[in-house]
């Protein structure tokens, strides 16, 4: 056999990540958050339209449906944060509703790797 027959498969470094806890309790997060994000995508849809009824009954805009698109706004800008790894906060509901715009979050810095 040659040396290029006998290395593994897998690298001990990919076994050893394979095998962490966290990363895999990072995609049962991402999973969760997807569903979030889809299901908060028609909860926009129909905010939107309720909002478009009522402003063309009264012909102003709602300020409680204001305020609750710009929270679910930022929620859903959090849920894609955290799914682009850009930040580490979990959204809700691991955490607390989002009140108000978005705080700005820094890039994360990239790796020695990717440089």
């Amino acid at each position: 056999m040659t040396e290029q027959e006998k290395k593994p498969v897998i690298s001990p470094d990919v076994k050893a990540r394979l095998k962490d806890q966290s990363i895999w309790l990072y995609f049962l997060q991402l999973i969760m958050y997807g569903i979030a994000f889809g299901l908060c995508a028609w909860i926009l849809l129909g905010v939107s339209l309720l909002h478009f009824l009522l402003r063309l009954l009264t012909g102003e805009p709602n300020s409680e449906l204001q305020k609750f698109g710009q929270n679910l706004a930022t929620y859903l800008y959090e849920i894609v944060q955290f799914a682009s790894q850009v930040s580490a906060k979990t959204p809700f509901p691991l955490s607390a509703w989002p009140s108000g715009a978005p705080a700005t979050v820094e890039a994360a810095p990239l790796s020695s790797e990717e440089e």
